[in-house]
């Protein structure tokens, strides 16, 4: 995927986290993308990721009482 597709994707798809969450990954990017970008986007995705987990944790500790 190159650049422009991807940022019409996120476009699409409301944003970064919602094109992660769609199922992209940094892994398809071109090796012509900007390394700016794809440094840019890397570092988004490997935040989200941590979210996720982050946020599962939680709710996982909320609804069965272990706080």
């Amino acid at each position: 995927m190159n650049a422009v597709e991807f940022i019409n994707k996120c476009d699409w798809e409301g944003g970064l986290a919602e094109v992660f969450e769609y199922g992209v990954t940094p892994e398809q990017l071109e090796g012509t993308v900007d390394p700016g970008l794809t440094h840019a986007i890397y570092d988004a995705y490997d935040a989200w990721k941590k979210f996720e987990e982050a946020k599962d944790r939680y709710y996982s500790l909320v609804e069965t009482g272990e706080y």
